[in-house]
C-alpha cells in the first residue's frame, strides 16, 4: 500500500472532536490517527500492512482511552464502519475527572 491513508477525510462527529496525533510510516505502508472525542475518550484508527484488514485497504480501530490497549481492536473496517465506531464510543457517558 503506497497511497496516503485518508484519515483526515473522516468527518468530525462534532466541532469538539479533534485529531490528537497522526503518523505515517512508509516502512509498513500506512499510518494512523488518534481522535479525542467530546466525552473525553480516545480512539486510535490505523491502516498498514500489519493491521487487521490493512493489506486489503481496510482500517483497524480501538478505544485507547487512558492508554488502555487491553481490549480487542476492531479490524477489517470500511470508512463508514470507522465512523460508526467513533459514534459508538462517543455515545459512552462522559469520563468523570
Amino acid at each position: 500500500m503506497s497511497e496516503v491513508v485518508p484519515f483526515t477525510n473522516f468527518p468530525a462527529l462534532t466541532e469538539s472532536t479533534t485529531i490528537v496525533e497522526s503518523w505515517q510510516d512508509p516502512n509498513i505502508g500506512g499510518g494512523g490517527v488518534r481522535f479525542l472525542l467530546p466525552n473525553g475518550r480516545e480512539v486510535s484508527v490505523i491502516r498498514h500492512q500489519y493491521s487487521y484488514g490493512g493489506s486489503e485497504g481496510l482500517f483497524e480501530a480501538l478505544d485507547v482511552t487512558g492508554g488502555d490497549f487491553s481490549s480487542y481492536p476492531r479490524g477489517w473496517l470500511t470508512g463508514d464502519d470507522v465512523i460508526a465506531f467513533l459514534r459508538e464510543v462517543a455515545s459512552i457517558p462522559e469520563l468523570s475527572a
